[in-house]
């Protein structure tokens, strides 16, 4: 699948819509077996949600190693880290 995409969309989305586009359709027939829909916006969620998870990940890991070396900046990152999660459960409320 991520060999057909790449011919449309740059390397880096294509990797996640070939992956979200995937889980959809393995996840699809269980889906529509339990709860009777199936619902394609988590394809177009995923393109925006996943790289964000990914830097805030990323950037956890890294607040909590410079929180230990430097715990005056504890806060600092408490406050970007928060604005992160506020901003990834805005877009998730937006598409559910």
């Amino acid at each position: 699948l991520h060999r057909f995409m790449v011919f449309i969309f740059p390397d880096n989305l294509s990797n996640s819509l070939a992956a979200s586009v995937s889980a959809q359709i393995t996840s699809s027939p269980i889906t529509l077996l339990l709860f009777g829909t199936i619902t394609p916006i988590g394809i177009i969620s995923n393109i925006f949600v996943s790289p964000l998870i990914s830097l805030f990940f990323s950037f956890s890991i890294i607040s909590i190693i410079l929180s230990f070396l430097f715990p005056f900046l504890s806060d600092l990152f408490s406050y970007i880290l928060n604005f992160m999660y506020n901003f990834i459960s805005f877009i998730v409320f937006f598409f559910s």
